[in-house]
């Protein structure tokens, strides 16, 4: 259990500018358990905080908008930069929170990418892993041999059904009849060729992809059976609609390799629909915690023939034990690694 209520913490990027429910969900979760979260401001305006927590570093890399200056990027990145030093001058720890092997957005080359935040990454005291795959890859130098906990991903069940709820969707066998897929357009999620094989293999799909998901439908609209089976999508799913379009008739389809975490998978899994993906790293952990029912897997590349065998077994009569994806309890691992791992400084 957690004990520690003076500890003072904040996070960048703060919870009012990340699109990802990830920073919101744990900071309310850390906050119940008693301690204090802000969200932490480059422009020094922050009082003194014990612990930082790094979630996106490529938001430095990624404009406002696309008409952004070269120069303007170059200078928040150098802001925040003399804003971790001088924070780590003061005392305050810094953790990197590893969500995935690679930047959720495009920031150009993996390669050039890593040596330019190695600046930010030097600075970094400990690590925060959403899952074993992260940590084992060759990072950023001395990071390796920092001070480490690996949790397990929070899921992003914000307005949605509880386990019990769940339950009662799934108590008629059923097999999945449709396949979806969520941010879609997404360069590194490697959808095309995986949306082509549904359709190919004769497939309902639903397609979300709010940002850049025209040239996507393009693309797939020279097939003659894509406005039968392709229903896009290009706005994101309001949070109290989720329930309709997942449960036990959906499976959500993930084709990208490269990547150790999954919080898409996590979402399909708390509204009852199963997971095919191919079998890399953060799919092959997600096997072995929830079962070959809920995660099915498949060896690269995807095909019709892969995702009609796959779409053809029964979605299971019990709903997948999420406990330990729970926000709160991934707020007191992280807590207690803290108090009793890291020892902030004074």
């Amino acid at each position: 259990m957690y004990t520690d209520k003076t500890l003072k913490i904040g996070v960048f990027p703060g919870r009012d500018v990340s699109s990802n429910p990830v920073v919101g969900l744990l900071s309310t979760a850390m906050q119940d358990w008693g301690v204090s979260v802000e969200d932490w401001r480059p422009d020094g305006t922050n009082a003194h905080l014990d612990v930082l927590m790094l979630h996106w570093l490529e938001n430095l890399w990624l404009p406002d908008s696309p008409l952004a200056p070269r120069q303007e990027l170059r200078f928040r990145r150098a802001q925040v930069l003399e804003r971790l030093k001088n924070a780590k001058n003061q005392g305050t720890a810094v953790i990197w929170v590893a969500h995935n092997a690679v930047p959720h957005q495009w920031v150009g080359a993996y390669d050039d990418w890593v040596e330019q935040s190695r600046p930010f990454f030097e600075l970094i005291d400990a690590v925060v892993y959403f899952n074993e795959a992260t940590r084992l890859l060759p990072t950023m130098g001395h990071v390796m041999s920092l001070p480490f906990t690996v949790v397990r991903h929070p899921r992003y069940l914000l307005e949605g059904i509880s386990n019990s709820d769940c339950a009662t969707v799934l108590n008629s066998p059923c097999t999945p009849r449709r396949a979806m897929f969520l941010d879609a357009a997404r360069p590194s999620k490697q959808s095309e060729p995986a949306i082509l094989a549904c359709i190919e293999a004769g497939i309902q799909t639903i397609v979300v992809a709010p940002k850049g998901g025209a040239l996507l439908m393009k693309n797939l609209s020279r097939h003659q059976d894509f406005h039968s089976l392709v229903d896009y999508h290009s706005a994101a799913i309001p949070s109290q609609s989720l329930p309709q379009w997942f449960g036990p008739e959906t499976a959500v389809i993930l084709n990208q390799e490269n990547q150790t975490n999954s919080g898409v998978a996590l979402y399909a899994l708390s509204y009852g629909s199963t997971v095919i993906a191919p079998a890399c790293s953060f799919a092959l952990e997600l096997f072995d915690q929830f079962g070959d029912e809920w995660i099915r897997i498949f060896d690269p590349p995807i095909t019709p023939e892969i995702l009609k065998e796959l779409m053809q077994k029964p979605v299971p009569q019990r709903p997948p034990c999420l406990d330990f994806n729970e926000p709160p309890h991934v707020a007191a691992m992280i807590l207690q690694f803290i108090e009793f791992g890291l020892k902030p400084k004074a």
